[in-house]
């Protein structure tokens, strides 16, 4: 899962308290795609220069893979129309519809409920009985 979508558990109370630990913290999950790059070949870097891997006589490539791929449409956000009557598009009926870009939402964490209408879990077939057992949980929590 991208970081950007994960929120920060597990940190001790001594930490969460400072400021500006946290936000070094944030900042170093919510990078920019180049800036992650740049971050992961540091790291290799580092082990690649560690004792035990000149040790154990190891070769660390540097330089990450490439892949072709297809650069997909960025995202769209579509609000309710006015109407209430549901979600649509480009203003048809009201409703609004604006770039992801606009927003904060990969780099904000969200500590407060947010209340839906519909939701779906999807999964493999194999998973089918951990999402039934969360759908429990969520209709018992809502």
């Amino acid at each position: 899962m991208p970081p950007e979508l994960c929120t920060l558990v597990g940190i001790p109370a001594k930490i969460r308290e400072n400021k500006k630990v946290m936000a070094d913290i944030r900042q170093s999950l919510f990078q920019k795609p180049h800036e992650r790059i740049g971050s992961i070949k540091e790291l290799n870097r580092m082990i690649s220069d560690s004792k035990e891997v000149k040790e154990w006589n190891l070769d660390i490539n540097l330089e990450p893979d490439t892949i072709e791929a297809k650069v997909l449409k960025r995202p769209q956000i579509y609000t309710p129309s006015s109407g209430g009557g549901g979600y649509e598009k480009g203003g048809q009926g009201g409703g609004q519809t604006r770039p992801l870009d606009d927003t904060k939402i990969l780099g904000t964490i969200v500590h407060q409920p947010v209340h839906f209408r519909k939701w779906a879990i999807f999964c493999l077939e194999k998973d089918v009985h951990h999402g039934e057992y969360l759908n429990d949980r969520f209709y018992e929590l809502s």
